[in-house]
């Protein structure tokens, strides 16, 4: 089973990846995201939206890719459950993508999200 490392408060912990295959990509456009379809999700998406997530499983670690396929910005909303993380919102400029990778170690999901790339 793949490992990711995580924070945990000020410890390192390593975390399975949501798969017993790995990391699993699951294409879809938009962002109802069910985890069972896989712990690598790439939305594509052109206007603003919020998250919504299911089957969470605890101590995994999970990407979400969200691809803005619109020529203006947008912006995403985080699940009002995200416990830590570095804004509740997000904006993606146009035409760029953003990382937003999750863990959930069975109390606490912390996000952490990159910079806008192309």
């Amino acid at each position: 089973m793949a490992k990711a490392v995580g924070i945990n408060g000020n410890n390192l912990e390593e975390f399975e990846i949501a798969s017993s295959a790995g990391l699993i990509k699951y294409t879809q456009s938009n962002l109802t995201i069910n985890f069972n379809n896989g712990s690598w999700i790439v939305a594509t998406i052109a206007a603003n939206a919020s998250f919504s997530l299911s089957n969470i499983q605890e101590n995994f670690a999970y990407l979400i890719t969200v691809k803005n396929s619109s020529g203006s910005g947008i912006v995403i909303t985080l699940p009002n459950t995200a416990d830590e993380f570095q804004r509740a919102t997000e904006r993606i400029a146009a035409s760029s993508s953003k990382d937003f990778s999750m863990i959930y170690d069975g109390t606490i999901r912390r996000w952490l999200v990159s910079d806008n790339y192309s």
